[in-house]
């Protein structure tokens, strides 16, 4: 018996798991990258070498999950949500909920974008075309399959699930900042943060995570769809237009983030609406619809379900008042370990330093 207890894995990840992984992604990384600098010219230089070792980059984020619930001996299958069930509506909504992302709340990067280069900001994004069918069939794979379940796996699936005893503003906020600062370049901030806040979100309210995925997918199948459209096209004459310069510049811009913000406040309004569905569809497939005549109560740390009367309304109503009063005190009682300040501490203080630096490149400094 003991030897099972012993053996037995846990179901959840906690917040030092949250801590532990943040910091491991970025060993894994650095480490990675210090490697691929030494090999030599000679093998850098072919292209399906570029596309292996995007391969390998994007599968250290599922290789830090991985580790992290190893040798914590947790079951990352019912810890990171992938034991739940999606269906055909699930990515149809997935789809919509990307389209909304990139078309509604995209005006809001070009804004950013637009007021970098006013600030003087050259781009250090290069640009990729997509010239054949098969080159595009690996961007698929390399660029939407493989990020879409590996970031997810890492940034809402551990660090997420991680946070979310804390609350839904600091579990999906801190995750999403996470996941936009280790993407590592500036220009992708505004885009990177409304997605990662828009997965978490969905996340947090179902503990599903293919539906992060499928959006995810989405995301970036979108994007490079466009990309290989766009490199396939006739070539045609650039048109020349009159830069816009000083005064007439800011005063653009000005209108230009008033249209973003409008498109973005109907999107609220669709994501919303597409949300609702979605996660109502989630929790019907996976069984956890709460019935309109039960309430969810927390008891130990865990939600019960009790049939409401108006008995019960003014008990429940009672016992809820001081179940939070011993709640505040058990919290501010309750120190933050030192491990997990030092690993999110150093975490953070490494990856601002890289967006940092990755914006100073930009700006020539």
């Amino acid at each position: 018996m003991e030897n099972k207890l012993l053996s037995a894995k846990k179901d959840k990840f906690g917040l030092y798991e949250a801590a532990l992984a943040s910091l491991l992604f970025i060993i894994y990384n650095v480490v990675f990258v210090f490697g691929y600098r030494l090999a030599p010219l000679s093998i850098k230089k072919y292209e399906f070498v570029t596309y292996i070792v995007t391969f390998l980059l994007e599968g250290l984020f599922a290789l830090t999950s991985l580790t992290v619930a190893c040798g914590k001996k947790i079951d990352i299958k019912k810890a990171s949500g992938l034991d739940k069930k999606f269906n055909g509506r699930i990515v149809g909504l997935g789809f919509l909920i990307s389209v909304v992302a990139l078309f509604c709340f995209g005006n809001l990067t070009n804004v950013f974008l637009s007021f970098l280069s006013l600030c003087g900001y050259t781009s250090i994004l290069s640009d990729f075309a997509i010239t054949s069918f098969w080159q595009y069939l690996i961007y698929v794979i390399i660029s939407c399959v493989t990020p879409a379940f590996c970031e997810e796996l890492l940034f809402r699936g551990t660090i997420l699930a991680g946070l979310k005893k804390h609350g839904i503003k600091i579990a999906v906020i801190v995750s999403s900042i996470i996941f936009t600062l280790m993407h590592g370049n500036a220009e992708q901030t505004v885009h990177q943060m409304i997605v990662g806040m828009i997965v978490g979100y969905l996340f947090y309210k179902t503990g599903n995570l293919w539906i992060g995925i499928i959006v995810h997918f989405f995301n970036n199948f979108i994007s490079v769809t466009q990309a290989y459209i766009i490199s396939n096209l006739p070539a045609e004459e650039a048109i020349e237009t009159a830069a816009a310069t000083g005064g007439t510049a800011w005063l653009s811009l000005l209108v230009s983030l008033v249209v973003a913000l409008a498109f973005a406040y109907f999107g609220l309004y669709l994501f919303k609406m597409l949300a609702k569905k979605v996660i109502d569809e989630s929790n019907k497939l996976n069984g956890e619809t709460t019935p309109e005549n039960l309430a969810e109560i927390v008891v130990d740390g865990k939600p019960e379900y009790v049939e409401m009367t108006v008995e019960k309304e003014e008990t429940l109503g009672e016992e809820t008042q001081a179940q939070g009063a011993t709640s505040v005190i058990a919290e501010e009682t309750q120190k933050l370990p030192i491990s997990v300040i030092v690993m999110f501490c150093l975490s953070g203080i490494y990856l601002i330093c890289e967006w940092v630096s990755a914006l100073a490149l930009g700006f020539g400094i």
